[in-house]
């Protein structure tokens, strides 16, 4: 799924070939608020996610299927900013990422 949705975004970018230098990821995890922990009178707002899934294996899965997509192989991405998210009451899960090609040092 996370493959797809990367050919699709890479096809509306109108992208020729896959980003060739190092690479800086910046990804946002939203995790769906568990339904035992809805409130009916004060809803639950958006905070830090510190249970499971890892944020390092969210990471690996999204860096593993974007490679070959919209970069050639996941050993170029040299810097990540990544966060781990529980959505508020009644906000869907969701996913953010953007890939950036960094400029010498």
């Amino acid at each position: 799924m996370v493959k797809l949705c990367a050919r699709d975004a890479v096809s509306k970018a109108e992208w020729e070939e896959p980003l060739s230098g190092p690479i800086e990821m910046m990804i946002q995890f939203g995790i769906a608020l568990p339904k035992s922990q809805y409130r009916k009178r004060t809803p639950v707002p958006r905070q830090w996610r510190t249970k499971k899934p890892d944020l390092d294996n969210l990471m690996k899965l999204v860096k593993d299927a974007c490679s070959g997509v919209v970069f050639l192989d996941d050993n170029q991405v040299v810097r990540v900013v990544a966060e781990k998210i529980q959505c508020g009451q009644d906000e869907a899960p969701f996913t953010k990422v953007r890939f950036s090609e960094l400029a010498d040092l």
